[in-house]
């Protein structure tokens, strides 16, 4: 009887990840995005509570000024390398612009000019993940 049950219990865990990985693959496309500039950015990294939350990526001063205007709560700024990507979306078939920190999309310093592939949201332009 124990054997069985584990037996479903696995089967059922297989079938929720199938099922994951279906609806995560039907609602992204891997594309190929090429990228325009490389830049040092910012972002705010917020402690409230026991919780953590991170700002967009911003210019510094940008991010400086949004620091001193926040509530007093622990916060730290973070500089990141934030590459801007122009690829085809698969939402609408135009060109669009994603701006996302660089670890995001690779583990290698990428620079002006470099092709990669990222997976893109097909019902949103704009949106992209690393593959």
């Amino acid at each position: 009887m124990s054997q069985r049950i584990l037996l479903g219990v696995i089967a059922l865990c297989v079938a929720a990840l199938g099922g994951w990985y279906f609806v995560r693959s039907g609602r992204s496309a891997t594309v190929e995005a090429r990228v325009v500039s490389v830049s040092q950015q910012c972002y705010l990294r917020f402690e409230r509570d026991g919780a953590t939350r991170y700002s967009k990526l911003a210019p510094c001063e940008a991010a400086k000024a949004a620091a001193q205007a926040a509530p007093s709560t622990t916060k730290a700024l973070r500089l990141t390398r934030a590459v801007e990507l122009l690829y085809v979306s698969p939402a609408n078939g135009a060109v669009a612009r994603a701006t996302v920190a660089e670890s995001t999309v690779s583990s290698s310093p990428l620079k002006e000019g470099d092709v990669i592939r990222i997976r893109a949201k097909t019902d949103r332009a704009g949106v992209v993940s690393a593959l």
